[in-house]
């Protein structure tokens, strides 16, 4: 159960079903994360990314609500989700890709999986040979990224077909009153 999951949702205004889409999830699913069911860990990285605190805080395991608002935090995962998708874009094949960059195939793999930490010299290497920008890669870590970000989203919401881009928009329009509300 993720005990603070109902409040966070509670304070942002949003039902269970808004929150489901926003995840991709059920109104079904969302009300079993809040009594008696175990979210997979993907899912409370999604969840605790959507409402921007930690996962220990999600679970109950600390006080800490605020994921750090430095703007330094790096997301892993995301760097990683951006640096195959755009390796697949280009059409390289991660083996093939992994040899200009002088890497295994595997540490590759872990890299775009969000699970090792690339040198800097090495993400710089990978952002040079996609011929991708660091604001691109980063845009979920660095707050000057932020219009990047959004028009990731608003590619990716214009991909989705009628009512799945009508529900997004919803969803994005009920938290960004939400967080005015906030402050």
């Amino acid at each position: 159960m993720v005990k603070r999951l109902r409040e966070l949702r509670e304070q942002f205004n949003l039902t269970q079903k808004e929150l489901g889409a926003a995840l991709g999830i059920s109104s079904r699913r969302v009300s079993a994360y809040e009594t008696d069911q175990e979210p997979g860990i993907d899912m409370l990285i999604a969840i605790s990314n959507f409402f921007g605190v930690t996962v220990d805080y999600l679970i109950g395991n600390s006080p800490d609500m605020q994921k750090q608002s430095d703007g330094l935090s790096l997301s892993l995962l995301q760097f990683g989700k951006r640096i195959r998708d755009y390796r697949i874009e280009k059409g390289i094949k991660q083996a093939d890709f992994a040899k200009q960059l002088e890497i295994t195939p595997s540490y590759l793999n872990l890299v775009e999986s969000g699970t090792k930490i690339p040198s800097f010299d090495l993400v710089v290497h990978i952002l040079n040979e996609l011929e991708m920008s660091a604001d691109a890669a980063l845009c979920d870590s660095l707050i000057s990224a932020t219009p990047i970000k959004a028009s990731f989203l608003q590619s990716e919401v214009a991909d989705l077909d009628g009512y799945k881009r009508v529900v997004a928009l919803e969803t994005i329009k009920v938290v960004v009153k939400a967080l005015k509300e906030l402050a």
